[in-house]
């Protein structure tokens, strides 16, 4: 019989997390900001604190051209540790299930989940973490329209449109229901419904992206679905009928956050 390691309970705000779960949308997000302090896999670590490091150069070299001083201590910052991360526990179903401190801090069982140990905040729901780790780690609006901002309401319904949507289809695609009537509704509801609001976003803005030229949550978010639609037996269905969405989702898939989010089944070479 295997045996499963026990938990210890957390001593800094944790994201629970397993692999292909819903809890990779708001992971993408924390990604995407550097906030990520414990890799998933070692696998993608190098992938994982590459992305967030850049961000935050980057970030550095906008806010502090002309300042050389405030520069050399923004380039101390940009570490693998910063002091504000976020811990990500990779668990296992098992765990999930049957672990008596998680389940002592989850009751319900259900992935994602969060919790800060400095404030005693339990949160579940991918949309509402998102929309957490951007008000609370993302005061400068890299990834979200800032109130006001004429695109925060499409940026809004794109938000919630994957976990309480797109989510519906993508996993009755993935895992097709017996029943062939019922597959085929689910097929008409992603060509009819899924698709054209990813399409009719890209073409408001212009794209490349739903929002216009620049990465948003809304993307990292909505990334999820389509890794389940693409690993589904009917994915050439799905998607060749629709070149604009696949040539969003190759533009996607290319981007660093999600090479870490979904590593590929191929290992490093080292």
């Amino acid at each position: 019989m295997t045996t499963t390691t026990p938990l210890t309970k957390p001593t800094k705000p944790t994201l629970y997390h397993a692999p292909n779960f819903s809890s990779c949308r708001p992971l993408g997000v924390l990604v995407e900001l550097g906030l990520v302090d414990f890799p998933p896999t070692t696998n993608n670590k190098r992938e994982m604190l590459s992305v967030g490091k850049k961000r935050k150069a980057d970030e550095a070299t906008t806010d502090n051209n002309d300042n050389d001083d405030t520069n050399k201590s923004n380039e101390e910052d940009v570490n693998e540790e910063a002091a504000d991360t976020i811990h990500v526990e990779t668990i296992t179903w098992d765990q999930l299930k049957n672990d008596p401190m998680l389940t002592e801090l989850n009751p319900h069982k259900r992935l994602p989940f969060f919790f800060d140990p400095t404030t005693g905040l339990k949160l579940h729901e991918s949309g509402a973490l998102v929309e957490y780790f951007l008000e609370t780690y993302d005061p400068k609006h890299t990834l979200h329209p800032a109130p006001g901002d004429p695109t925060r309401p499409e940026f809004l319904k794109l938000l919630h449109f994957g976990p309480a949507s797109a989510y519906h289809v993508a996993v009755h695609l993935l895992f097709p229901p017996s029943d062939a009537k019922e597959l085929e509704a689910k097929k008409r509801q992603w060509h009819d419904v899924v698709v054209p609001t990813y399409e009719q976003a890209l073409d408001q803005h212009g794209g490349p992206f739903l929002l216009g030229d620049k990465l948003t949550a809304a993307d990292i978010i909505l990334s999820y679905d389509l890794v389940a639609a693409s690993a589904a037996q009917c994915a050439k269905e799905l998607f060749e009928p629709h070149p604009k969405l696949q040539a969003y989702h190759d533009l996607v898939s290319a981007l660093p956050f999600y090479k870490a989010v979904y590593p590929s089944e191929k290992k490093d070479d080292e």
